[in-house]
């Protein structure tokens, strides 16, 4: 199955960086950028999704206060529930989930706490009010993937493939993945881990696009259609070495099949 899509590298401070609206001080600007927002939320596919790493509670946003909940206060949200209450729903679906489990087992303990998600696992939050993105998905990481060496059999790396089969199935088909699934670098990074970090989870990714476009809709619910031709940032850390990012765009090529550009 051959299928074209764009693809992209590119580096960023913080993720929920790419959610901040623009410093432009033009009100004009700004409520052309919030209609175009809007009325992207109401047309056949084409919305754009972005993959954050938050830790294993539900309401991780609220509690620390982070960059990206400070986002989406900046203003009012007019189309979906604000965030804090869409991720009081996910809190309180993962203590209903826990239930029914405990439930099906007829009383056997379960190792699962009610509170805390596992890793790897993905919700997903809907947003008109922030920069580029309609919908957002909270994978759930913790701080070995910094260190280890991870197979395509990592949690997170199933929740990555749920990103993209959810973007398959809700029409979303712009999305920014993590591409060495961390927010920042540090020490133990070597040039070699995040070579081996990219390879898989550029090969991960490809394979993953592949299986959604065999049975693809552009919108949710939709029977099959034509394959979906995707838009995908991977995004790096701003502070990767400049060597690295290099060694990254060659090892691209080798893993997907570049169409030569037409220049008229």
């Amino acid at each position: 199955l051959k299928t074209m899509h764009n693809a992209r590298l590119m580096t960023c401070h913080r993720l929920a960086d790419l959610c901040r609206p623009s410093d432009s001080f033009d009100r004009s600007a700004e409520d052309t950028r919030r209609l175009h927002m809007n009325l992207s939320l109401y047309r056949r596919g084409g919305l754009n999704g972005l993959v954050l790493l938050v830790n294993r509670e539900p309401l991780y946003h609220i509690h620390n206060k982070t960059e990206f909940a400070r986002i989406c206060e900046q203003s009012t949200e007019l189309h979906f529930d604000p965030l804090q209450r869409q991720l009081e729903e996910v809190s309180s679906c993962l203590r209903d989930i826990c239930k029914d489990a405990v439930n099906e087992l007829n009383g056997v303990e379960m190792n699962r706490d009610e509170n805390s998600l596992q890793v790897g696992d993905v919700y997903v939050t809907r947003h008109s009010n922030i920069s580029t993105f309609q919908v957002i998905f909270h994978l759930v990481v913790d701080e070995a993937l910094e260190n280890d060496d991870i197979s395509s059999r990592h949690p997170c790396i199933n929740g990555i493939r749920n990103v993209i089969r959810l973007s398959s199935k809700c029409g979303v088909t712009t999305f920014s993945i993590p591409l060495l699934l961390v927010e920042n670098t540090n020490e133990r990074m070597t040039v070699s881990w995040c070579l081996k970090r990219a390879e898989l989870v550029f090969k991960c990714v490809k394979g993953f696009m592949m299986e959604a476009c065999t049975g693809s809709s552009t919108a949710g619910g939709g029977p099959p259609v034509a394959a979906t031709h995707y838009n995908v940032n991977f995004v790096l850390p701003e502070a990767l070495a400049d060597n690295v990012y290099s060694q990254i765009i060659e090892m691209f090529p080798t893993i997907f099949h570049l169409v030569p550009s037409v220049v008229v």
